[in-house]
């Protein structure tokens, strides 16, 4: 299985573009012990590699009232425990149909949230996707914190954030939001803070919102006037904010904060996935549940783009890409002694066969379907193996791809594999026991 991790600045941000399939050639840099990968990996059922048939799975997310309970022994709600796992399995899935259905008990459910889609195909086909709306959510501890303004001491690990003040003490607190997928430079149609009420407050509150002003904002630091210290936003672009009286449970979103929002896409070291982060201060308090109180009431930001309104070389986003092998060709080796190709193993044996230095051969893995724009720039790249056998002893492997924008399918001649074209500066990986 290979992984990319890449920067594309194109206008189809939100669609796949057409797909490319790259192939690496895998030998000895020097040979001390064998190593074996196993080339397949069977999600459900069994289906024919030679065939374009994928399985259809049908995901059915119980959202009843007792998925908000926790759990002893566990981190966070069982709605978010599942929630997790299921961006696990769908981010690292491949070659698979994939449908979203609710179940609630008592209080209905049943319907259809997404059908059964192949998970590579386009989301938004045409890449027409008009408006895009997402929602982000403080997702651990160091991501909310206040900050006492006569001391500068900050307050890590709080069960709540009093904005405005606590008492008689003035106080700053921050949030920060990750993996916000918004194309640079995109046009934000509106943007809210959404709090949930931790106590009830009724007095008169005047609260100014700022936005860190970085292109990927860290997690919140501990030292002394962190917050003061951050560079914010223009002035221009803040917020001013007089909530409502509170009541404790109740949910409250802010004025809309979409030109604090724009300000930020708009830098040129902003780029779909990042995190961004915010800063209110003022007068008066009104309390909101922290994550570490409460993970699922914790502040979450809601934003919505015109997809449409991404400016020529801009619309920055950074993605993923999987691919998996799929077909018994695509993980063949030659052996080196004699050129014959070799396919439909049950393992793959690298860099030999039979731990014999003299069956040395050269394998080679073909990834087809992934989904990269031309001229995208690559973070990062992995290709993952399955262990079949462990076995002990330093090994160094060589990885070449092959230099063609497109890789063609096996061609089961005499040293087909090792007259590969590939590109410059192979990558050596160097196990050790």
């Amino acid at each position: 299985m290979t992984s990319t991790t890449y920067k594309d600045r194109s206008r189809l941000s939100r669609s796949s573009i057409r797909s490319m399939t790259i192939g690496f050639v895998v030998s000895s840099a020097s040979i001390f012990a064998p190593v074996f990968a196993d080339d397949t990996e069977i999600f459900f059922g069994q289906v024919d590699p030679n065939t374009n048939v994928h399985p259809n799975v049908l995901f059915v997310l119980d959202t009843s009232g007792s998925m908000n309970a926790n759990d002893s022994g566990y981190s966070g709600t069982r709605l978010e425990r599942m929630k997790s796992a299921l961006n696990t399995i769908l981010d690292n899935s491949t070659n698979v149909n994939v449908g979203l259905m609710r179940f609630n008990g008592f209080y209905g459910g049943g319907s259809v949230l997404y059908p059964v889609t192949g998970i590579d195909d386009p989301v938004c086909p045409n890449n027409d996707c008009g408006a895009i709306s997402l929602t982000s959510q403080i997702s651990q501890d160091d991501d909310d914190m206040e900050q006492y303004l006569s001391s500068g001491n900050m307050t890590p690990g709080g069960n709540y954030l009093s904005m405005g003040q606590t008492g008689n003490t003035p106080q700053l607190v921050g949030y920060r939001f990750q993996g916000l997928d918004i194309p640079s430079g995109v046009n934000i149609t509106s943007a809210v803070l959404e709090f949930t009420a931790v106590s009830s407050d009724s007095g008169a509150a005047d609260l100014t919102i700022f936005g860190h002003d970085t292109g990927d904002a860290p997690t919140i630091g501990t030292t002394n006037n962190y917050l003061t210290n951050l560079p914010r936003t223009s002035t221009a672009s803040s917020v001013s904010w007089q909530p409502p009286a509170w009541s404790v449970g109740n949910v409250y979103e802010s004025p809309d904060v979409s030109s604090i929002v724009q300000e930020i896409v708009n830098r040129n070291d902003w780029c779909g996935s990042q995190s961004m982060g915010f800063i209110v201060e003022g007068s008066g308090e009104r309390a909101a549940y922290s994550y570490n109180n409460s993970a699922s009431r914790a502040a979450r930001l809601r934003i919505t783009y015109d997809s449409q309104s991404i400016p020529v070389n801009q619309g920055c986003v950074r993605k993923s890409a999987l691919a998996q092998i799929d077909h018994t060709s695509d993980d063949a080796f030659e052996r080196v002694k004699n050129g014959k190709i070799v396919t439909g193993g049950n393992r793959l044996n690298v860099p030999q066969t039979n731990w014999k230095a003299v069956n040395e051969t050269v394998t080679r893995l073909r990834f087809k379907e992934l989904a990269i724009p031309a001229g995208a720039e690559i973070v990062d790249a992995s290709i993952e193996f399955e262990v079949d056998q462990k076995l002990g002893g330093a090994l160094a492997l060589s990885f070449e791809a092959e230099n063609t924008d497109d890789a063609p399918a096996l061609v089961a001649d005499n040293y087909w594999i090792s007259n590969r074209p590939v590109v410059a500066n192979p990558v050596v990986w160097n196990i050790t026991e």
